[in-house]
């Protein structure tokens, strides 16, 4: 658990974290067992994470953009929905 492993991970203004899953389909213990971080990982630790910016990488191809942008909206608290920022695919150009 990185973000257990590592207090200044807490405190870094701007954080870029791996975030592959972020639904049940992937429990969080399987997530880790993989090596991975799990949204609910950042929903346990709101109180704790003070960065001023917080972008979220590497999410499963299992979900899109819209998916990902509904289950932060749903799931992180407003004050860390605020600070965090996915890195979405966008539309695809495949010409």
């Amino acid at each position: 658990e990185v973000l257990d492993r590592e207090p200044l991970v807490h405190a870094a203004r701007l954080l870029i974290l791996e975030c592959t899953f972020l639904d049940d389909r992937v429990p969080p213990a399987l997530a880790h067992a993989k090596g991975h971080v799990h949204l609910e990982d950042l929903v346990e630790r709101a109180d704790l994470l003070c960065n001023e910016a917080i972008l979220l990488t590497h999410m499963s191809a299992r979900y899109d953009d819209a998916t990902i942008l509904r289950r932060l909206d749903a799931r992180l608290p407003p004050d860390l929905r605020a600070r965090v920022t996915p890195l979405l695919r966008g539309p695809r150009d495949d010409s």
